[in-house]
């Protein structure tokens, strides 16, 4: 259910260029920003995305929490893995919804060159990953499957539902989806899970939260505009940014007031939120 927040005032000091620059930072996450590791560490580190390397480096670093993609195996299972085609990351072929996970479950990383990282089941990954419970989880569910039956759409909700009360993650999961027909059938089964919207375009996104009941939504940094950041928080939606992978994008992310962003510049922005008693850090 969506929740409204009483927006308030708070600072935040960047370190923009060799100069601190005050900004002031008004959102619905108490006035704070909430740093997420994209896939971990994100798209252009030494470990690949949602890898548990990745993601673990991230967290040891210092991040809220991290961002998994997620996609589920003809027979039922979760993938972490991005990408439709396996094959544009991995040792494996074809896609995940098309196959079994007993058929890609060898499947490696391709790059970094000379590494040994597998394509892993999201419950092994969480499992793996200490007092889970107190980080953030972001699932972004890659919905690439084109079914639409109703076996389908209870297979993944029901699996996924399993899933998160299995590893008790109900207060620090958030779950992104673009399909509506996965939201309407998740909502019917649950209505306490925190969605967001994952859309490309801002009325879009706003009039699907508003027409679910959602708390958030999750665009690129580079479709939004401060204004609009403004506007979502004036109907008590919160926004959610990635494709921050160059420091002027996480430094845009801030000035817009966002309330989560999901980085793939972890190091940077940590660094440039750690001493501000206004971030989640």
């Amino acid at each position: 259910m969506r929740r409204i927040f009483v927006l308030q005032v708070a600072t935040i000091v960047l370190l923009l260029s060799c100069q601190k620059t005050e900004v002031s930072v008004t959102n619905l996450n108490d006035n704070k920003i909430t740093v997420i590791g994209h896939g971990g560490m994100g798209i252009a580190h030494n470990y690949p995305m949602n890898s548990y390397p990745s993601i673990m480096r991230a967290i040891t670093m210092g991040a809220n929490g991290v961002e998994i993609d997620v996609q589920m195996t003809k027979d039922g299972v979760f993938v972490a893995y991005h990408d439709y085609e396996m094959s544009e990351r991995s040792t494996a072929k074809g896609q995940i919804y098309d196959q079994n996970w007993k058929q890609i479950s060898s499947a490696k990383y391709l790059n970094p060159v000379y590494t040994d990282y597998p394509v892993m089941r999201l419950d092994s990954l969480i499992s793996g990953i200490p007092d889970h419970q107190k980080i953030i989880i972001i699932l972004d569910c890659k919905n690439f499957n084109p079914d639409t039956s109703g076996y389908y759409l209870d297979t993944f909700t029901d699996n996924l539902i399993n899933l998160i009360d299995q590893f008790e993650l109900g207060e620090n999961i958030y779950i992104e989806f673009k399909r509506t027909d996965i939201i309407e059938t998740m909502q019917s089964k649950r209505d306490d899970l925190k969605i967001f919207f994952y859309g490309d375009d801002f009325n879009v996104a706003i009039e699907t939260a508003l027409k679910y009941d959602l708390p958030g939504i999750t665009m690129s940094v580079h479709l939004l505009s401060a204004d609009q950041v403004r506007t979502a928080h004036s109907l008590g939606i919160m926004v959610s940014v990635l494709n921050t992978h160059t420091r002027a994008r996480n430094r845009e992310a801030i000035e817009m007031n966002v309330d989560f962003i999901q980085t793939d510049m972890l190091r940077y922005l940590i660094n440039l939120l750690k001493d501000s008693p206004h971030s989640n850090l």
